[in-house]
């Protein structure tokens, strides 16, 4: 399979890209930044010129589509909100024109989470419209960042309403990789989304995941949420909501609660499975 992957030099890129490549697919990465030492090609693109997605989409199978301003970056809410949104359209309407099979979408679980955190949690209610969360959660965007993913969602929904395009959006969590591992539990995280419920992807788990998904054959739109089945606090989830979420409404029993995020579809549609996480001796 020829696979574009955007934003190939980041994090979560490369994790996705090298696992690709590993796997004997042909991966182009595409990036503003080039990086040494990759087993593919890195083309440096700006996708906020419309015209580049016409250059470098031809003869590809599949896209997986990362590039977009992050969270964490210093970027003002006007510009992260216009540039994620010019992006993710000059990339879409390009895909569709040229008749891309598929693409995938690294969205966000901000989408769906509000902007409560943890040092609030006294004052200020859940916004959750149940547990365990799942990718048909409510859009309740805390940030100009959730919104950009949402309604790059929605255009993305739409592109395949209207088109043979197979469109999948991954609400992504926190990835945890090796950095992230020493950073989470070494100090406290009281501006921690709350309304995240603890949820997060191994870095191991995420490139068989993306590979899963562009493997299996999903007409229309789907949208998934990938965790691992432990929470990031590694206490069982039933102490978790008795804690953090008394109010919100439960789809499971509480005393048949056993994780606080439902993978089902993807694991049926797909036949991925997250790996059991190892946390830390500390934790």
């Amino acid at each position: 399979m020829k696979i574009i992957v955007t934003g190939a030099t980041g994090n979560l890129g490369t994790l996705i890209a090298d696992h690709l490549a590993l796997s004997e697919h042909e991966v182009i990465g595409i990036d503003r930044v080039y990086r040494q030492g990759r087993p593919y090609p890195i083309r440096i693109v700006d996708l906020l010129n419309r015209d580049t997605a016409y250059e470098i989409l031809p003869g590809v199978d599949a896209i997986v589509h990362l590039a977009n301003h992050a969270a964490v970056n210093r970027r003002d809410e006007q510009t992260l909100l216009n540039e994620n949104i010019a992006m993710n359209t000059n990339l879409f309407q390009a895909a569709v024109e040229l008749g891309i099979p598929k693409i995938l979408f690294a969205s966000s679980i901000q989408v769906m989470t509000g902007d409560r955190l943890l040092k609030d949690r006294a004052e200020s209610p859940s916004q959750l419209s149940y547990l365990p969360l799942d990718a048909d959660c409510p859009a309740i965007p805390g940030s100009a960042y959730g919104l950009s993913k949402y309604l790059s969602e929605e255009m993305l929904r739409y592109h395949a309403r209207s088109s043979n395009l197979q469109a999948v959006t991954i609400r992504l969590p926190f990835v945890l990789t090796e950095r992230h591992v020493l950073r989470w539990f070494s100090k406290p995280h009281d501006h921690y989304r709350l309304d995240e419920a603890f949820c997060f992807l191994a870095g191991q788990d995420i490139g068989p995941m993306v590979e899963a998904v562009l493997k299996a054959d999903l007409p229309g739109y789907r949208a998934y949420f990938p965790t691992n089945r432990e929470n990031l606090l590694n206490r069982p989830p039933a102490e978790l909501i008795k804690e953090y979420f008394p109010e919100v409404p439960l789809k499971v029993p509480l005393d048949q609660l056993t994780c606080l995020a439902d993978n089902s579809s993807l694991e049926r549609e797909t036949g991925w499975i997250a790996q059991p996480f190892d946390f830390p001796a500390e934790s």
